[in-house]
């Protein structure tokens, strides 16, 4: 008699334990009711999951246990509900319903309505709550869509997620502060809206997040956040999102990963915000100064030209001393996101033509030149002046030894009649050399007009654009 005593009062405990609600774990304190209704009831085990993955995704709530389908509407449940949390020592109840509306006549599109309240367990009073629409097609899209949105939704309003407010230089602001419990030091990733997910026939699956890149809070007020860009200088905009990140900013230093010839890898990828285009300083370290400083120099420059989802490829950019700075970087270098170099030039001149005539024809020239974005040593340039003689020039002029200051080239050339000049271009660096360089050049034009044929020497000015 007794074994059967014994597995009789063995089935009962078992079916008390798993009829009771769990004991909340030590971070867990919500308790989830789910509800969802018509079509959509079959679907009711995903949007149980994704509804908690959004809650679970929250800094301050995680979900300890999921009642479906209770009807919370009805006073003596919704009682019941909220005892039992408190007893199990979960201060908060949301509760998520589900609801859809009739298909649109000649459509396949239907409206579906989310609502989500948070509720003090204790008092039974409701802290949030939010309700969401969607439109959709296939159940699967609208889980899709709810998965996207919630958790941005429920972030936004418990002070997770900020907007980008205003850019000037390498700051940002964005409207998190002390209230949100933003902190001087805190990395943020700033990211936007990015490809929409959708079928073939419409269906929308949600967004893309678009990474655009890291920023590290230097100051804070009650309701904003300056910070100083670390990643990203041409890809954040104003409106993205802010988002808090793990770790310092010493997390987020990339280094060389690899090189061969003039090209590199780097440890920055799409998800640290690095897009193509992007222009990073290398740097060595010439003495330590503690764990995390050294005193450093830099010996060149990467432009970004491949992205993937956790490093990308670039070129060492043309430099005076180019083959230098090619041989000294290696694995393990230092790098740091500067402003791209500027892609125009912009040259005021004054052009001797004919010098080796017994007349010298002259000309005031403006030129501009054009980087080629293909080929890094190349830039377009056209010219045109005027003053004895109308002048006009369109040509090439590539970089020697991939030098930033000697250049030589070619140009089709029309005056008063047609002609080629050969030429050879120096920049002078000057004090302000990022963005102006005295200019000379001297060529040799081969022209039907016989007193433009020959030596010719120019000087002037060459400003330099900032880069984008």
């Amino acid at each position: 008699m007794r074994p059967v005593v014994s597995s009789t009062l063995l089935f009962f405990t078992l079916l008390l334990a798993l009829s009771a609600p769990a004991a909340a774990d030590d971070d867990a304190n919500v308790l989830l009711a789910t509800r969802a209704s018509g079509d959509l009831r079959q679907q009711e085990a995903t949007f149980r999951r994704v509804t908690q993955s959004a809650i679970d995704a929250l800094d301050d709530f995680e979900v300890s246990w999921i009642r479906p389908d209770l009807d919370w509407t009805d006073p003596d449940k919704r009682r019941q509900m909220l005892s039992s949390s408190a007893s199990s020592r979960l201060p908060v109840v949301v509760t998520a319903e589900l609801t859809t509306t009739e298909r649109r006549r000649l459509s396949s599109t239907r409206t579906a309505r989310l609502h989500v309240e948070f509720i003090n367990a204790v008092g039974g009073e409701v802290t949030l709550a939010r309700t969401l629409e969607f439109d959709y097609q296939t159940s699967e899209g609208l889980l899709a869509q709810i998965e996207y949105e919630l958790e941005r939704d429920l972030k936004r309003h418990f002070g997770e997620l900020g907007r980008v407010v205003r850019i000037s230089g390498q700051r940002v602001w964005f409207d998190l502060g002390r209230s949100a419990n933003v902190r001087p030091g805190d990395v943020y990733r700033i990211f936007g809206q990015g490809e929409p997910l959708s079928t073939s026939s419409g269906d929308q699956y949600g967004y893309l997040d678009d990474h655009t890149g890291i920023v590290v809070v230097r100051e804070v007020t009650n309701v904003y956040a300056v910070a100083d860009i670390l990643l990203g200088q041409r890809s954040i905009a104003e409106d993205q999102w802010a988002e808090r990140l793990p770790g310092s900013a010493d997390d987020y230093q990339g280094q060389i990963l690899a090189k061969l010839n003039d090209e590199v890898a780097i440890s920055l990828g799409y998800r640290a915000g690095i897009s193509v285009g992007d222009e990073f300083a290398v740097y060595k370290d010439l003495e330590e100064i503690g764990d995390s400083d050294a005193f450093r120099v830099e010996i060149g420059r990467v432009r970004i030209t491949q992205v993937s989802e956790n490093h990308a490829r670039g070129r060492v950019l043309r430099s005076d001393h180019f083959d230098l700075a090619r041989g000294l970087i290696e694995p393990g270098d230092a790098i740091e996101e500067v402003s791209r170099r500027g892609d125009v030039m912009v040259n005021l001149g004054f052009n001797s033509l004919g010098l080796t005539d017994n007349e010298t024809t002259q000309a005031y020239t403006l030129g501009l030149r054009f980087a080629s974005q293909q080929n890094f040593d190349v830039y377009y340039r056209v010219t045109m002046g005027y003053l004895d003689t109308a002048w006009f020039a369109a040509g090439l002029m590539g970089a020697v030894n991939r030098s930033e200051s000697f250049f030589y080239g070619v140009d089709a050339v029309w005056t008063d009649a047609l002609g080629t000049n050969l030429f050879m271009s120096v920049n002078a660096p000057t004090p302000l050399h990022q963005n102006l360089r005295l200019n000379t050049e001297v060529g040799y034009m081969v022209s039907q007009d016989e007193a433009l044929s020959g030596l010719n020497i120019s000087v002037g000015i060459t400003l330099i654009s900032s880069g984008q």
